[in-house]
């Protein structure tokens, strides 16, 4: 079959919209903004613009817009600032939810090694969902919540309106990863439920943007202390040169992704990714779709799909089969695949290890295009009978 790319939860295409910013950008801008001189005064006022024009598309105002080089950077600034600024007489207590993003339990695993916080992991519910229970219980005696609003794996959507009402009964800072839901689904930084979050990251790349670039937002008012100590001593909020094409270019996908959810876009990749799961469960009567019963992001599908005897295949070498076919798809989240391991975030939601192992997830995007999906699920089950063959 024709060569398909459904993985975009891990990546997207550069947009052209994005490259196109980015290339003038480079001619116009490509001085370092810091300087003092005509060139780089100019880069500077290339960025003040970006700044603008991203915080207005997501309800933020420009001081609280903070380019990162992605968003581990973006959860490690703000776990770290956050820890460092809530309780700085004692270790910071955090509950974080069991499908975190590694980048985000890796922050905090760095800062319980350090003396400088205690972390309480929250139980997921079978449907996915952080249980709203065991949240509020953990908040009762914690400082912060970290708590994503899409998870990467199952799409999975975060009940922002109930974690808000907890976060705002319990007095507790909320740093919410947004990498999977901003751009696919609507978010503003000054809507009801996001003015209870203290921090927000952003990721470019999975909005159709450039690699090696995020942002952070931060909260106006609340304490910030840098992820490095270069830019403390500077009397900044990060250190290094500004990237002022990759802010650009990533501002142009975020605008081009804003602009086709106001045009349907994300109904659309919900009736393809529907049309996928029924072509799949058809092809594949014993299949586990993970997230089902919870609402999920439309462009989203995770699930486990079964041997002829019954066992469950390794999702792994499933995904390289199905490669060699043209088919590119992912296990889960991208910075986890190739450690053979079970997904976390799968184990969490109660699944048996062999089961998660055998996960896949499709993950659609801005250009796809899935006329199909029966055909989609011939090939899958040509690779998955070749595993079973072999």
């Amino acid at each position: 079959m024709k060569a398909i790319y459904l993985d975009h939860n891990a990546t997207a295409p550069l947009r052209p919209c994005a490259e196109e910013r980015w290339r003038v950008l480079h001619r116009e801008a490509w001085a370092n903004a810091r300087s003092i001189h005509g060139p780089g005064v100019s880069a500077r006022r290339a960025l003040e613009t970006i700044t603008d024009e991203f915080a207005t598309a997501l309800g933020a105002l420009p001081s609280e817009v903070h380019f990162t080089s992605g968003a581990t950077e973006a959860n490690h600034t703000a776990l770290g600032a956050l820890t460092r600024t809530l309780a700085p007489e004692r270790p910071t207590r955090w509950a974080i939810g069991a499908g975190e993003h590694p980048s985000a339990l890796n922050a905090l695993e760095r800062l319980v090694q350090e003396g400088l916080a205690t972390v309480e992991v929250v139980r997921l519910l079978p449907s996915g969902e952080i249980d709203p229970e065991a949240l509020d219980a953990a908040l009762a005696t914690c400082d912060a919540l970290c708590l994503q609003i899409a998870n990467q794996e199952t799409g999975v959507l975060t009940d922002l309106e109930g974690v808000a009402q907890s976060v705002e009964r319990h007095s507790v800072a909320w740093h919410a990863d947004a990498v999977q839901a901003i751009g696919r689904g609507a978010f503003r930084f000054d809507s009801p439920t996001a003015r209870v979050m203290a921090s927000v990251s952003v990721s470019g790349h999975k909005l159709g943007g450039p690699r090696g670039v995020g942002a952070l937002l931060w909260r106006a008012g609340r304490p910030f202390v840098p992820l490095l100590p270069d830019a403390e001593e500077a009397g900044r909020a990060r250190a290094g040169t500004p990237d002022v094409p990759g802010a650009g270019a990533m501002s142009a996908a975020l605008k081009a992704s804003l602009r086709e959810l106001e045009e349907g876009r994300s109904a659309q990749l919900r009736d393809q990714r529907d049309g996928l799961e029924e072509a799949l469960l058809a092809a594949f009567p014993g299949a586990l779709v993970h997230g089902r019963s919870a609402e999920r992001l439309t462009n989203t599908l995770c699930l486990s799909l079964p041997l002829r005897n019954g066992s469950w295949p390794d999702g792994e070498a499933l995904v390289v089969e199905l490669a060699g076919q043209g088919v590119a798809i992912s296990t889960g989240a991208a910075c986890a695949t190739g450690t053979g391991a079970p997904s976390p975030v799968l184990l969490a939601m109660g699944l048996p290890p062999e089961v998660a192992a055998a996960s896949l997830r499709f993950s659609l995007g801005y250009q796809t295009e899935l006329q199909d999906p029966r055909a989609l699920a011939e090939t899958v089950r040509g690779c998955l009978e070749r595993l079973d063959d072999h």
